[in-house]
């Protein structure tokens, strides 16, 4: 009928997880016929899907029985949006990483179904880092696209020519989605420039003398490296440490002098 009764019906699997009956739909136990016929009342519950109906009766000992299924549809609303990219991170075009995701928009009623098809899913690019990072190729703020009969749009996300965060909405009519956000990473090291603080030290005639060395590393776009990029240094006089990691394009390492020590003109790569 429809309810669940404890101690008559037994839960066997929760679809949707939410540990709670959802009813497909409530329909009285029995009728009683009139003029060789019998109706009743099918009140639909909070679900879409098919409801199968079986009605069954007893006559001169033969059991009779018949089916009937009914298609529930969503309600005629999107009450909520949910946005999800497939791939939360890209790499800058042309640099040989992901450089496009898809983006879906997934509608819902308002009570928790999949609304139906062709409801038009605006979506759009709040802020990005403004490399050319655009939607379905197009070169425009947004992009609208309708729901296929599942309740879902899709567009494709693809990266330009700037690292950073992409933050992206969707809406239909005046119901927004929380924004989600793609970051576009930089691609690997193309250029390396090296630094040193100070330039001149006592380190002919004195050991252990410090310098500061630092490393800026950018891809073929000039975007910084992705931070943890290993980084090694070497040199033919005195000693460098050896390696370090990037931290916003940049690795850093000490210069000490001492032996071997050549013409006092230390050359560090």
């Amino acid at each position: 009928d429809g309810y669940f009764t404890e101690g008559i019906d037994e839960l066997k699997y929760d679809v949707n997880q939410d540990e709670r009956w959802n009813p497909i739909g409530f329909i009285p136990s029995y009728g009683l016929t009139e003029n060789g016929e019998v109706e009743i009342n099918y009140i639909a519950g909070l679900r879409t899907g098919t409801a199968y109906i079986k009605v069954t009766t007893e006559l001169d000992g033969n059991l009779l029985q018949e089916d009937v299924s009914l298609l529930l549809v969503p309600t005629d609303t999107v009450a909520y949006i949910v946005l999800l990219p497939d791939q939360p991170t890209l790499q800058v075009r042309g640099t040989g990483g992901d450089e496009a995701t898809h983006i879906r928009a997934i509608c819902y009623d308002d009570n928790g179904n999949r609304a139906g098809g062709d409801w038009p899913v605006e979506f759009y690019i709040i802020n990005g880092p403004g490399g050319g990072e655009c939607l379905n190729g197009v070169a425009q703020d947004s992009i609208t696209i309708n729901t296929s009969s599942y309740g879902e749009a899709t567009v494709t996300l693809s990266a330009g020519t700037k690292s950073g965060p992409v933050r992206l909405r969707a809406k239909v009519g005046a119901v927004l989605s929380y924004s989600t956000i793609v970051t576009i990473c930089s691609g690997p090291p193309t250029d390396i420039s090296l630094g040193v603080t100070p330039c001149n030290i006592r380190g002919w005639d004195v050991d252990c003398v410090e310098a500061t060395i630092c490393a800026c590393l950018v891809d073929t776009y000039g975007n910084p490296v992705p931070d943890s990029t290993s980084v090694h240094f070497g040199t033919e006089e005195g000693m460098v440490r050896s390696s370090d990691k990037t931290e916003q394009g940049c690795a850093y390492t000490t210069y000490l002098s001492g032996d071997p020590r050549n013409d006092g003109l230390a050359k560090i790569w």
